[in-house]
């Protein structure tokens, strides 16, 4: 499969297609540059060749360009080009919300980003780790400055910390503070305990283990980008189905805040999804490419370009009606 023709100005690539045509394979391929290299391999070596090869008469192989310059290239288990690139590509698998928080954390791994999921068909448990470290960021921001004799600026930790994370979710809920999940404290974890991030919902707190799987999805998103912020900037950031549990509302505010907010202009989201909300907002976006895995025979080369803004296709669908005028005006495919 050769993909081509991504305009330089694309700041979000969007995967679609059916079940089971090759999105997250895309994203296999990503992170299958940096295994032997960087990261070890998922498998042994004849269990790695089954997983990745089509053609046993043939080495697996990638290649990609840098639009400004730059190429990736491995073939079989050699990078011929590219090695200073590979610490670029930051991917995410679409199983990565954790239940509930756990003592686990490797925040050791996280430059070098060993605690990816080998493959994007494995659990990525990341969150425990970005937990971790957001508790770390913020008792450090308040403790540093006292053994200099100085007083903590805490309205820049909120700002830093707090004030992102709230804004967010508001613009990703809909904007009603009495409605919207918002962080209010945090607990330490302790010899007998996980850590805890305790949210406010009206007059209710909760703790991030008893939030809805949709509100985790958009938890686990936004503090990762908080804490690892650093590692986002020059990237190209692949993460499958965002979208996962989530209301068709959601899907919209949550892809447009991530692309305004926290993903770098230095940088490109690629992500695969089926939602509505995200292909809405793709064929709106001017920073938008759309690539079409559906109904593709791969036994056959496929060369796929992004497709046409203007091109019209009719769907049966329901959706909540307070959603009608918003679609109703703003797309040419109902």
């Amino acid at each position: 499969m050769t993909i081509s023709d991504i305009p330089s100005s694309a700041k979000l690539v969007l995967a679609i297609g059916s079940n089971g045509s090759g999105k997250s394979s895309l994203f296999d391929a990503f992170t299958w540059l940096a295994q032997g290299i960087t990261k070890p391999q998922p498998y042994n070596e004849t269990e790695s060749l089954n997983y990745y090869r089509k053609d046993d008469n043939l080495p697996e192989s990638v290649q990609i360009e840098i639009t400004g310059g730059g190429v990736l290239y491995k073939k079989a288990n050699d990078l011929l080009e590219g090695e200073g690139l590979i610490k670029h590509f930051i991917g995410r698998s679409s199983n990565r919300i954790v239940p509930h928080l756990t003592g686990q954390a490797d925040s050791r791994a996280v430059a070098k980003d060993l605690d990816s999921p080998k493959t994007f068909i494995e659990n990525d448990v990341r969150f425990n780790t970005d937990v971790y470290l957001y508790i770390q960021q913020i008792n450090n921001a308040l403790r540093e400055p006292v053994f200099s004799g100085r007083g903590a600026d805490t309205l820049k930790i909120f700002s830093d910390f707090i004030a992102p994370l709230n804004s967010s979710l508001l613009k990703i809920f809909g904007g009603d503070p009495s409605t919207t999940i918002q962080i209010a404290e945090f607990q330490d974890a302790t010899n007998a305990s996980a850590a805890k991030l305790i949210f406010k919902k009206g007059n209710s707190k909760i703790n991030y283990d008893l939030l809805s799987h949709g509100e985790k999805q958009i938890i686990t998103l936004l503090i990762n980008f908080i804490v690892r912020q650093q590692y986002y900037k020059n990237a190209i950031i692949y993460i499958d189905e965002m979208d996962c549990h989530l209301n068709t509302a959601l899907q919209f505010n949550l892809l447009e805040e991530i692309l305004n907010r926290w993903i770098p202009d230095s940088s490109q989201l690629w992500t695969a999804s089926h939602a509505l909300g995200f292909i809405d907002y793709a064929r709106q976006s001017h920073q938008a490419a759309i690539i079409d895995f559906d109904l593709l025979n791969f036994d056959s080369r496929q060369h796929l370009v992004p497709l046409s803004k203007d091109k019209a296709d009719v769907y049966e669908m329901l959706f909540p009606k307070h959603l009608f005028n918003r679609f109703s005006k703003t797309t040419n495919y109902l």
